[in-house]
């Protein structure tokens, strides 16, 4: 496949990090793959190209519909992206899958918000949601038609971890060389559940919870 990969910036932020590593996934298994940033970031620190100077700008629009040509899909991540890829592909055959990394019961802003929201979810081919009650939510709050909405959880290459290594994880943060130790990592706040990995951690006898993070 030649897939094309949107993100917002150049910023290493969440939705950026997670494009750019998709991309280059995609290319590891053989596909042909590139991301590219609708605008450069206030920080910088993803070398990706840059499309134009603003997110948004009638521009960047042009720059990503010519980007788009002879790709078979366009993925896209961040919340600019949503409404650029919708504006940008229109009226071509190319589809564009938009990834939702948040939690969509926080961008309500009101009916007049909700409905150009949903309009911009419904140009997508498909909107791709990280657990099933963000899938839920977008299909109630937004009217995205059920079928369109896919749960797919984030992941991870397993590192190589050999017993030394192991062990020596273990002896830092002081836990015993049997027990069952679940590790959490990401931003501790709310819409991360940290407290739900903490509650189900404590259901189960003997196991042990690290958590890595930052965050209110």
């Amino acid at each position: 496949m030649n897939v094309l990969v949107v993100v917002t910036s150049t910023d290493r932020r969440g939705a950026e990090v997670e494009g750019a590593q998709l991309a280059e996934e995609l290319r590891a298994r053989g596909h042909v793959a590139r991301c590219v940033a609708l605008a450069r970031g206030a920080t910088g620190g993803l070398d990706v190209p840059v499309l134009g100077l603003r997110a948004k700008g009638m521009g960047t629009l042009r720059a990503l519909r010519r980007e788009a040509r002879g790709v078979d899909v366009v993925v896209a991540y961040g919340s600019s992206t949503l409404p650029a890829c919708a504006l940008a592909l229109r009226g071509t055959k190319v589809p564009f899958v938009y990834r939702s990394i948040g939690d969509p019961t926080r961008w309500v802003r009101g009916g007049w918000h909700r409905r150009r929201t949903g309009w911009l979810f419904r140009r997508a081919a498909r909107v791709v949601a990280l657990w099933p009650e963000a899938a839920t939510a977008i299909s109630g709050l937004y009217g995205v038609p059920a079928e369109k909405v896919v749960c797919i959880p984030n992941a991870r290459p397993l590192p190589e971890a050999t017993e030394p290594t192991r062990a020596d994880a273990r002896a830092l943060f002081g836990l015993p060389d049997d027990a069952l130790v679940v590790v959490w990592a990401g931003a501790l706040s709310e819409e991360k559940r940290p407290l739900a990995a903490v509650d189900t951690v404590a259901a189960v006898p003997g196991a042990w919870l690290v958590l890595a993070g930052d965050g209110p």
